[in-house]
């Protein structure tokens, strides 16, 4: 892609593109216009010939929050697939991919679970938190491939305990990172802002998500 993933304008004679849409976490900061701190893996995604969508949510949000947040994000693709100037070039429903981080993920699955869905990733999902607290937990709830990873030490994101992961319908993927933690996904500037423990970084976290 020449230019920036700004504004770049889709290449007509190649698709139509997946749609990825991507939902952040809550920060304990409350940083402002968090949205904006997730940049590496929509511009991967972004160059790898999906369309992105990083939607403008609350900088922290509760769990009690996700059902209005599900509707506001259901509002957006149906802009994106009914307005938008290139809307011909986004595929079927069945290409669309759903990807959260933390509070974002249990969000991520409300939706997948909610609509035709072509796969669904979870990065640092609280799974754990969520369980008996959100009602209906859409843990299983979804049929579409999904794709987990987590730091071994998260235990709000523990997906292995508690017959979690054997609620979820195959095929299912689970990676753990040894020294991984909450933020790591996240660049300098958004890991400083929410990152509340003092911990060492994994380095690895941002290449090993984007690939």
């Amino acid at each position: 892609i020449e230019g920036s993933v700004n504004n770049a304008p889709p290449l007509s004679a190649c698709g139509p593109y997946p749609l990825v849409v991507h939902l952040h976490g809550s920060c304990a900061q409350q940083e402002e216009n968090h949205y904006n701190s997730w940049y590496n893996f929509p511009i991967t995604l972004a160059k790898s010939g999906y369309v992105v969508i990083v939607p403008k949510l609350p900088g922290s949000f509760l769990f009690e929050q996700l059902e209005s947040l599900s509707a506001e994000v259901r509002n957006v693709i149906e802009w994106i697939r009914s307005d938008w100037e290139f809307k011909r070039q986004i595929a079927s429903p069945s290409f669309t991919a759903f990807i959260g981080h933390s509070t974002g993920g249990i969000l991520a699955g409300m939706l997948a679970a909610g609509q035709q869905t072509g796969a669904l990733v979870n990065l640092s999902a609280v799974c754990a938190a969520a369980e008996g607290v959100v009602d209906p937990n859409p843990l299983g709830q979804w049929r579409t491939p999904s794709l987990f990873f987590m730091g071994a030490g998260e235990i709000d994101a523990n997906i292995e305990g508690g017959g979690l992961w054997e609620r979820i319908s195959p095929p299912k993927h689970l990676i753990k990172l040894t020294n991984g933690m909450h933020w790591d996904y996240l660049p300098s500037r958004g890991y400083r802002n929410c990152n509340n423990i003092e911990s060492s970084r994994c380095e690895l976290y941002k290449s090993i998500v984007a690939d």
